[in-house]
C-alpha cells in the first residue's frame, strides 16, 4: 500500500519512523504546489485548504492508496474528501482522537506562537474536541520567530532534543500536566522527533500526531469502502485550475502587488497548463 504524505515545501523529511510503518506500507512525500505562510486568518486558511486539496488530487492521479495530511491543522480535509475517492486522514484529527480517548482532558503544546490559534480552534471544532481541550500552550512568541531565524529554523530546532526551543517545549509539557491535562498532543508534526524525550519528563501520554495519522491512514486503506465516493470531475478541474493560477505567485507577493497589476488582465494574469483542466 502506498500512502501519500502531503507536506509543505522543505518538509519532505517529516516522515513516520520505520517502526511506525507496517511492512506492506510505503510512505512517500507529495509536496503542495505553493505555500501560504502562517495561516492566521480565515482567508489564508481557505487558500491553504485549496492548495492542500489539489495535492490530494495529484496523489490520487499518481495511484496512491490513501492521503495523509501531515499537519495538525488538517488543511483541506473536508475538500479532499469531496475531491478524491481514496481515504483521507489528517494528523490533527488522528492525534486529537488518541489524546481524547476515554473522555480525558488534554492539552495541545505547540512550538508556534498564539497567532496560529485559528488553525487549532478550527481542528478542535471540526473534530468535536473543543470541550476536552484543557488548554493550548504556545511555546514561542511571534517576535521570536525572527529571532530564531524563521519558520524553517524553528522546525529544525524541534527536530532533535536538547536545543533551547526543545527545552522550552519540555517545560510547557510539564506545566500542562501540572495544570490538569491527562494527555498532551504535540501541536505540529515537526515536533515528532521530540516525542520520546518529552515522554520522559511527564507521566501522562505524549501523543505524536504524525505517528497516529499515518497509522490511521493505513487502517483506512484496509477498511476502505468497496464503493468509494465519486468526485465531480468539473469541480475537481476547477480546483486544480485555481491552484495552478496561484502557484506562479510563490509564497508571498510584494506590498505594491495591486499597483503593479496589468491593466488588461487585472491584478494577476495566469496562464493555465492544459493539465489543469483535465
Amino acid at each position: 500500500m502506498r500512502i501519500a504524505n502531503i507536506v509543505s515545501p522543505g518538509a519532505e523529511y517529516l516522515q513516520p519512523s520505520a517502526a511506525d510503518i507496517t511492512p506492506d506500507a510505503v510512505s512517500q512525500p507529495v509536496v503542495i504546489a505553493t505555500e501560504i505562510p502562517m495561516a492566521t486568518d480565515p482567508l489564508r486558511l481557505a487558500l491553504k485548504d485549496l492548495i492542500y486539496a489539489e495535492a490530494a488530487v495529484r496523489a490520487e492521479r499518481l495511484d496512491y492508496d490513501a492521503v495523509f495530511v501531515n499537519t495538525v491543522a488538517d488543511y483541506g480535509l473536508p475538500l479532499m474528501r469531496e475531491a478524491v475517492s481514496i481515504p483521507v486522514v489528517g494528523a490533527g484529527e488522528a492525534g486529537l482522537r488518541t489524546a481524547a480517548e476515554g473522555g480525558r482532558p488534554f492539552a495541545i503544546v505547540t512550538v508556534w506562537p498564539s497567532i496560529t490559534q485559528p488553525s487549532y480552534d478550527r481542528v478542535l471544532r471540526d473534530t468535536g474536541r473543543t470541550a476536552q481541550c484543557r488548554e493550548i500552550r504556545y511555546v514561542l512568541d511571534e517576535p521570536e520567530l525572527g529571532t530564531f531565524g524563521g519558520g524553517r529554523a524553528v522546525m529544525d530546532a524541534v527536530d532533535r532534543p536538547g536545543t533551547e526551543v526543545a527545552h522550552r517545549v519540555r517545560r510547557s509539557c510539564i506545566q500542562a500536566e501540572a495544570a490538569g491535562a491527562q494527555a498532551i498532543v504535540l501541536g505540529c508534526t515537526c515536533m515528532a522527533a521530540l516525542t520520546e524525550w518529552l515522554q520522559e519528563a511527564v507521566s501522562i501520554p505524549v501523543v505524536n500526531p504524525l505517528r497516529e495519522g499515518h497509522r490511521a491512514a493505513e487502517q483506512a486503506v484496509r477498511a476502505a469502502d468497496p464503493k468509494p465516493h465519486e468526485p465531480n470531475p468539473d469541480i475537481v478541474a476547477r480546483l486544480v485550475a485555481a491552484v495552478a493560477a496561484m502557484t506562479p505567485m510563490g509564497a508571498s507577493l510584494p506590498a505594491d502587488w495591486a499597483a503593479a497589476g496589468d491593466a488588461e488582465c487585472g491584478d494577476v494574469c495566469a496562464v493555465l497548463p492544459d493539465a489543469a483542466l483535465t
